[in-house]
């Protein structure tokens, strides 16, 4: 092949490759200057809260954070996790059902499937201390609970059925004669400001930007096929310097 032909067939190789990968090296190169000074662009302070971004994550979004209704206390489950007036209380593993807390002797209780956890508490300025915790199988199929609201008496319920909670932890069927007004507690999504409070608590202000500068650099953010994208617009990068490299030479040699 001869000289000026290949010479013309790089050009237009050099012309079509810029052309095509313009915006990835361009993604690149913005994205690697925000890497390589990423205090003076305060990426390394700012963090995103976007659901979206948290999701992306793993993690905890507005949809995650329930709240106990029918309470004067704030008592919030976000997955697993439970807190009582922005304190962290436990974190349990097992479907929980329903959730009580009598805050006049500072004890908690929490239904799930297979138990009923029975919290005692203390507060010290402002602070919930767990004193001693215990459990007792769920065997009743209790669903729900609440409290009288006359006498605090905890009643647990199953479909059909409400028990109370007798001396050493035993469930007793109600009485059907006693007439009792009761307060069934259920959790409901939380408001989002209430939502706001607690994530920050929670997981901190969101994920920081640095990290989402890096997977954006690197590719990782959006898959796999747009990172292998951006490695061949950084091997088409090199050609495009190469090939610019040879056309300067072989004009200062015409020049000449």
């Amino acid at each position: 092949m001869k000289i000026h032909v290949l010479k013309l067939k790089l050009r237009k190789l050099h012309k079509y490759l810029g052309f095509t990968f313009s915006f990835f090296i361009l993604y690149l190169t913005i994205t690697g200057l925000l890497l390589t000074y990423p205090q003076t662009f305060n990426i390394d302070k700012i963090h995103v809260g976007n659901q979206f971004i948290l999701k992306k994550y793993n993690m905890e979004g507005y949809e995650d954070v329930y709240q106990l209704n029918n309470d004067k206390n704030e008592i919030i489950l976000i997955k697993k996790s439970i807190y009582i007036n922005n304190n962290f209380l436990d974190n349990i593993e097992e479907n929980i059902l329903s959730l009580v807390y009598i805050d006049k002797n500072d004890l908690f209780y929490v239904v799930t499937d297979f138990n009923i956890y029975i919290y005692e508490l203390e507060k010290k300025a402002g602070n919930l201390k767990i004193l001693n915790t215990y459990s007792i199988k769920n065997s009743k199929n209790i669903i729900k609970a609440g409290k009288d609201r006359l006498s605090d008496q905890i009643i647990f319920g199953s479909d059909s059925i409400n028990y109370i909670l007798k001396e050493n932890n035993i469930l007793k069927n109600q009485d059907i004669n006693k007439s009792v007004d009761i307060s069934w507690f259920n959790i409901n999504l939380a408001k989002k400001k209430i939502s706001r409070k607690y994530l920050k608590i929670h997981q901190g202000d969101g994920v920081q930007m640095l990290r989402i500068i890096t997977e954006l650099h690197n590719g990782r953010f959006f898959g796999s096929i747009y990172t292998l994208i951006l490695f061949i617009s950084s091997l088409s990068l090199i050609f495009l310097t190469l090939s610019s490299f040879i056309f300067a030479t072989n004009i200062f040699k015409n020049k000449k």
